[in-house]
């Protein structure tokens, strides 16, 4: 049966055209004007534009729940660390909610869409999680580095109860590698559940209804769902790919793998089948159900 759906998908690879089965709107970054930007993709037409453009790099977008903002870090000047912003890729408005001499980076919203929680440190200190409210900017400190080199990142809040899935080095005694972890609402310390993954574990997100986690580990997607200590094996191959992210429904994972293109391609996986296509370059897409056509 493995085999079967490895074949089915090597044949369903194809170029990168529009798809009739395929609906609603990638965000994803690219360096093909010289650096990273974050460009929206309506699936349905295939017709891509870039959002932002400026002088620094922007990465890691994420959806807002109704589709109307895409959050992500940037280090535009004047400042050389990245910060967190948010912008309305209909009317290309930008709002910058974070100020702060450390890293900001990899924003996720919460399912209300009034907060964002991310990571904030460096590379010597450690990282933690934080959290900053739209409206009007104010900060919350979730999580501490318990020691120098300690990570709690990759913060994705559950669309269902609040519960924040994330990757930690806690207790690990070095940088790799990272564990499966959650941070239930108004504690301080992430916990340690899951599976025993065959790797580093990088990128986890809740699916739309919250029953499942999916996440990257040794070049290959995995899902896991916790009722039942399941771990489905998503993705298999040469290749390396990361950063999943779920389409609407939760039938299928949109994630960034170098199988067809080197610097970055974009790719979904159809859950049922293991099918795979190839959407077009880009990398860490993340899909959310809104139309952004022109």
């Amino acid at each position: 049966m493995r085999m079967m759906a490895a074949a089915v998908a090597l044949a369903a690879v194809g170029g990168p055209a529009a798809a009739d089965d395929l609906s609603g709107t990638l965000a994803f970054v690219s360096d093909r004007s010289g650096q990273d930007e974050i460009y929206i993709r309506d699936l349905a037409s295939g017709v891509e534009r870039r959002v932002t453009e400026n002088a620094g790099p922007d990465r890691a977008p994420s959806w807002s729940p109704d589709g109307r903002w895409i959050a992500f870090n940037s280090r535009r000047p004047p400042h050389e660390d990245p910060e967190i912003y948010i912008i309305r890729p209909d009317k290309l408005k930008v709002r910058r909610l974070t100020r702060n001499p450390a890293e900001d980076q990899r924003p996720a919203f919460t399912a209300d869409g009034k907060t964002i929680v991310f990571q904030r440190g460096d590379f010597t200190a450690g990282f933690g999680l934080w959290s900053v409210r739209v409206d009007d900017r104010t900060e919350t400190q979730l999580t501490k580095p318990d020691r120098a080199g300690s990570f709690d990142v990759a913060p994705d809040p559950s669309p269902i109860n609040g519960t924040i899935v994330l990757q930690t080095n806690r207790r690990v005694g070095s940088l790799f590698p990272f564990r499966l972890a959650r941070l239930a609402e108004g504690r301080r310390q992430p916990h340690d559940f899951g599976p025993a993954a065959p790797a580093s574990i990088d990128g986890p997100r809740w699916s739309p209804d919250g029953r499942q986690i999916a996440f990257a580990a040794g070049g290959d997607l995995y899902v896991f769902t916790p009722s039942s200590n399941r771990l489905k094996r998503a993705t298999r191959g040469k290749a390396s790919d990361l950063s999943p992210d779920w389409s609407p429904d939760g039938a299928m994972l949109v994630f960034q793998s170098d199988r067809r293109v080197a610097t970055g391609g974009i790719h979904v996986v159809d859950l049922d089948s293991g099918a795979v296509r190839f959407v077009g370059e880009g990398r860490t897409p993340v899909w959310t159900g809104r139309i952004h056509a022109e």
